[in-house]
Formats: C-alpha cells, sequence, structure tokens
C-alpha cells in the first residue's frame, strides 16, 4: 500500500541523508581546505603585524667546495746525528698539501676549531737501501707517531675563521714524527674531519691515498741498482722490487684521491720491472 502524499518523512530517513553528505570525500576536502586558507591568513596578517616575530630560515654552515692533493710544497726537514743529537743539516723534499676549500654561505663566520685526520692504512712501500745513523725530523703539521697501527685518529687544534658568505682554503701536510736512515716511504690512507665552533662537524667526503716521500729517491737508486746487477746488489733483490712494485701500484689506484707522490713513486718501480721483463 502506498504512503499518502501528506504523510511526513521520518526522523531516520533524514539522518541518513545528511550522514551521507558529510562523508562524501569532496565535501570533506572542502571543508579541510577552508579551515587550512583561514589558518595561513592569520598566520600571515600577524607577520604583517608583528615583522620581528617571524622566524629565520635556517642557513647551512661551512660547505667543501673542492678538496685536492696536488699542490705541492717544500717540506723542511731537520737531519740530527742519532749519536749525539746534533743537527748536520736541513734538506727540503716536495710534499702534497692536504687541500680543502671551504665556502661559507651563512651571514655569521663560522671558526673552524679543530682538525682530524682518521688513518685506515698504514703501508710502508720500498726494499732495503742501507742505513746510518742520521734521523730525519720533517716539519709536518700532522706528526705520525712511529709506533702508531692503524686505525687511529690525529688531532690538531687550530683557530681558523670563514668569514660569512667568504670562500677560504686550508691546506695540511702529513708525514712520521722522525725516520732513521734506511726507513722506507710510508703511504696513509685516511678521512678528514673538521669540528667548528658551534659544535658541529664537517666530513670531507674524500678518501685520501697520501704518501710521504722522505727517502724516496734512495730506495728508487737501490731498486734500480738491484735490476741492473741482479744477485750482485747489496742490499736488495729483483724479487723485492717486484713484490713492493705491486704494492705501490695497488696504492696508487685506490679510489677517491691519490697524491702525485704515489703515483710518480709506482710510475718508476713499474718502470724498473718492466726493464726485467722485456
Amino acid at each position: 500500500m502506498s504512503r499518502d502524499e501528506g504523510e511526513p518523512h521520518s526522523a531516520t530517513s533524514d539522518g541518513a541523508s545528511e550522514q551521507s553528505f558529510l562523508q562524501r570525500p569532496q565535501v570533506i576536502l572542502g571543508i579541510v581546505g577552508g579551515l587550512l586558507t583561514v589558518v595561513g591568513t592569520v598566520i600571515g596578517t600577524f607577520f604583517l603585524l608583528f615583522p620581528d616575530a617571524q622566524p629565520e630560515p635556517e642557513q647551512p654552515g661551512l660547505e667543501v667546495v673542492a678538496v685536492d692533493l696536488d699542490r705541492e710544497q717544500a717540506i723542511a726537514a731537520d737531519v740530527v746525528s742519532a749519536a749525539d743529537g746534533s743537527k748536520t743539516a736541513i734538506e727540503d723534499w716536495k710534499s702534497s698539501l692536504v687541500s680543502v676549500v671551504l665556502r661559507n654561505p651563512s651571514d655569521d663566520p663560522v671558526l673552524v676549531r679543530r682538525a682530524e685526520v682518521h688513518f685506515s692504512t698504514l703501508s710502508r712501500v720500498g726494499c732495503p737501501y742501507g742505513a746510518g745513523d742520521l734521523d730525519v725530523q720533517a716539519r709536518y703539521h700532522f706528526k705520525v707517531p712511529l709506533e702508531k697501527k692503524a686505525p687511529f685518529t690525529l688531532k690538531r687544534a687550530m683557530a681558523y675563521s670563514v668569514s660569512p658568505h667568504g670562500q677560504e682554503r686550508i691546506a695540511f701536510t702529513i708525514g712520521p714524527e722522525s725516520v732513521f736512515t734506511g726507513a722506507f716511504p710510508t703511504v696513509y690512507q685516511f678521512r678528514l674531519t673538521l669540528h667548528l665552533d658551534d659544535g658541529s662537524t664537517l666530513k670531507v667526503p674524500h678518501t685520501m691515498t697520501y704518501m710521504d716521500p722522505s727517502y724516496a729517491e734512495v730506495v728508487l737508486a737501490a731498486a734500480e741498482e738491484a735490476v741492473e746487477d741482479g744477485d750482485r746488489s747489496v742490499f736488495t733483490t729483483v724479487d723485492c722490487v717486484r713484490e713492493q712494485e705491486a704494492v705501490a701500484r695497488r696504492l696508487a689506484g685506490a679510489s677517491g684521491l691519490v697524491s702525485p707522490e704515489l703515483k710518480e713513486y709506482s710510475a718508476s718501480l713499474t718502470r724498473l720491472i718492466d726493464r726485467v721483463t722485456d
């Protein structure tokens, strides 16, 4: 039987219609969008009336612009008699700088408080060439104790300021505290971290493979003598030269940055071994 035209709708029917209307996605999105617009307007009006209350955008600290091991400089080395401690000479040799270019994009100066070198490996590359009583003490920025075994970290305090929106270059040299005649060149693999005055750190994003050049020329001269004289060589053998050539070649081919001294040293050993195999 049909319902009379004048019969009123039930309350249940009206509630269901209202509920279905509010559950429609486009209605919900419209309400949320309207609320966000109101909130945004209120916030914008507040900062217009009180501009000093607006938070300033966070500015980045120092940025690493460039890193290299290609800027050579002369390292002064004091040659000291191991017997009585008297200084007998001063020598110079070429050693690369660990060079980092920093940029400060902020409005405030940034101070570098400390540099840390994290050594992962130390490798001594070379064959015997004789010995004497002299001790060579080079004037490196980071002096590596002879007894140290990797991994380890060396720290150096500093106070280096980079001006607002400025760009500066800092550089270091790394080598042994001292070496006695008869020692071999040392190859260091490491990472560099800078500590800033606000307590933050800046990690230089490159592994570096770096050779201290002390006695490299003497080692190569002994290796050449072994290649030319064979078993008649006094200090070393062709087998030793061949073994050390493989080590130097592996280190010179390491990923990251490799110092030119190591590349040249490795290439010289390879040329000597090529003469044996020709």
